[in-house]
């Protein structure tokens, strides 16, 4: 196999935006580094959007590798291995990081099952009115 060189990636840790960005810019940077991502790192594998918390399902729609902080209740939909990467502590989140660097093929098999994980409301009302109608 070959082998990870980490130098090859450039890593996005911050504010999107900047310091002294406005939430316009700050939204558009947001928006920009998710479409550009290649793994995207969530803190939480359950979400709601009545809690205004899309942060993973905009992840997921990305079409990047998303790693989620493992939770006793994940969202439903959600399959470690198989449309997200699960992890328990900053220890294996960091292995199955490197692990994916190494294993791209496997990395995009997820990736590509991602957006199939989670529907946008919007998507369900409409698919609910296709039924109805």
């Amino acid at each position: 196999a070959q082998k990870c060189a980490l130098a090859n990636y450039r890593v996005f840790v911050d504010v999107p935006g900047g310091p002294g960005a406005t939430e316009t810019e700050q939204k558009v940077d947001y928006v920009q580094k998710l479409a550009e991502s290649k793994i995207v790192v969530t803190h939480s594998a359950h979400t709601s959007f009545d809690k205004g918390d899309s942060e993973l399902y905009e992840a997921l729609h990305s079409g990047a590798l998303v790693l989620a902080d493992r939770v006793a209740d994940p969202m439903p939909g959600l399959v470690d291995g198989v449309n997200v990467v699960l992890y328990a502590t900053h220890e294996e989140m960091i292995r199955k990081i490197l692990y994916y660097l190494e294993h791209p093929n496997e990395a995009d098999a997820i990736a590509r099952r991602g957006p199939e994980a989670v529907r946008w409301p919007s998507q369900l009302a409409d698919n609910i009115l296709d039924v109805a109608v």
